[in-house]
């Protein structure tokens, strides 16, 4: 009996995943053949962007690796993630309005490895000022 009811669930389980991938009109790739797939191949930088004196959340701040198109901002909880980063050497900026930039220079990225980078930025200006003509004051 009990195996009946394994074979029904099983069953049931297996008809609502195929039914809801029926659905979907873009996503799913269909391949035959051997496919080598090394996710190991991209880099991932994770951390925390926080306020150095409170050392409260920052919400929303900005977070961008220099030279590349990578770059995030801060959930509610001032984490934040970036994925697939190739290997390499970058600077990577966090900024948010209010507080003074931090920058992170000459990060070695090695293929297929996690960095944990935490951010303290200090509240201040929103960067230097500068007059009509963009020059520095």
């Amino acid at each position: 009996m009990f195996k009946s009811y394994l074979i029904l669930i099983s069953f049931s389980f297996l008809l609502l995943v195929f039914s809801s991938c029926a659905h979907q009109s873009e996503g799913i790739l269909l391949y035959s053949g051997n496919l080598d797939v090394n996710l190991d191949d991209k880099s991932l930088i994770f951390g925390r962007v926080v306020d150095k004196n409170t050392n409260e959340p920052i919400v929303n701040a900005n977070i961008i690796i220099d030279s590349t198109y990578l770059g995030t901002g801060t959930d509610y909880n001032g984490n934040y993630k970036i994925s697939n980063i190739p290997p390499g050497t970058y600077n990577v900026k966090a900024s948010c309005i209010g507080f003074n930039n931090a920058i992170l220079f000459n990060i070695k990225i090695e293929k297929g490895h996690r960095y944990l980078i935490d951010f303290f930025l200090l509240e201040g200006s929103f960067g230097p000022l500068i007059n009509e003509k963009g020059i520095s004051l």
